[in-house]
């Protein structure tokens, strides 16, 4: 079953470098706190990184809403 996260949402963002290309991560809470998703903003240049990398936010966005543990991902991906 789908948990639906709140109209308005806390989160927060972080910057990074990666291989020299700055990221943006941001991610979306439910109220009660909890990760319900993230985002990856790849600055202008890499196009393909980028589009990989949205691909996977998203993915892992959805276990979210599904309550797939994160840490398969991290398990999974490490």
């Amino acid at each position: 079953m789908r948990h639906r996260l709140p109209k308005r949402r806390n989160g927060f963002t972080q910057e990074a470098l990666v291989g020299g290309h700055k990221v943006f991560l941001r991610t979306a809470e439910y109220n009660n706190g909890n990760l319900g998703e993230i985002f990856i903003y790849i600055h202008k240049e890499c196009a393909a990184f980028s589009t990989n990398m949205n691909s996977f936010a998203i993915i892992v966005s959805m276990a979210q809403h599904h309550d797939v543990p994160l840490s398969s991902y991290v398990h999974g991906f490490s």
